[in-house]
């Protein structure tokens, strides 16, 4: 004859079991699907580029703005423009004026504009628009800079269409600034 008590342990090992295989049925029927929250810097300072000074000589840093260059030119691919993408950001400096800034901007304008996904297209727009803030406030190559930004914000506006006025207009001003400075 059972107890009470071995009654209730019963039944509580019984919920556990169910809530365990309950679960793992839930789990299993799910699709992986990948998180597009951004990271928490992101959210704490969105749309600011993180990055660490280059700590190079002079000779260092062209070697590595040639590279960055040379990893662009053409027949583009994404991995090799992604590779210019991690070169700018390991190469940006004062010494160079924050010359690699504005061609990270570049190198996210053209990842956002040939990606094949819209959420590619929007991850790689937004991160251009981060480079390309940064390249206004930065780089001494001011036309380049509004430019690219502009282009980042035209494959943002596109994806989020006529509910963005704002980067309308944003997108605009920068291409009539870089009109003036080219």
């Amino acid at each position: 004859m059972r107890t009470r008590r071995s009654e209730a342990w019963s039944g509580a090992v019984a919920a556990g079991v169910l809530l365990v295989v309950g679960s793992t049925w839930a789990l299993v029927g799910c699709e992986y699907v990948e998180s597009v929250a951004p990271p928490i810097e992101d959210a704490l300072e969105p749309g600011k580029l993180k990055y660490d000074v280059a700590k190079m000589s002079g000779g260092g840093l062209e070697r590595r703005m040639e590279e960055i260059d040379r990893s662009f030119s053409e027949p583009r691919t994404p991995k090799k423009v992604e590779y210019s993408l991690e070169t700018c950001l390991l190469s940006i400096s004062p010494e160079n004026k924050y010359a690699s800034v504005h061609k990270g901007a570049r190198a996210c304008a053209w990842l956002a504009e040939n990606s094949s996904t819209a959420g590619e297209q929007e991850k790689w727009a937004l991160k251009g628009i981060s480079w390309g803030k940064a390249a206004v406030q930065r780089a001494d190559t001011a036309a380049e800079s509004y430019y690219y930004l502009a282009k980042c914000q035209r494959v943002l506006f596109e994806l989020r269409g006529s509910d963005s006025e704002k980067l309308a207009r944003q997108m605009h001003g920068n291409l009539l600034m870089a009109r003036t400075l080219e």
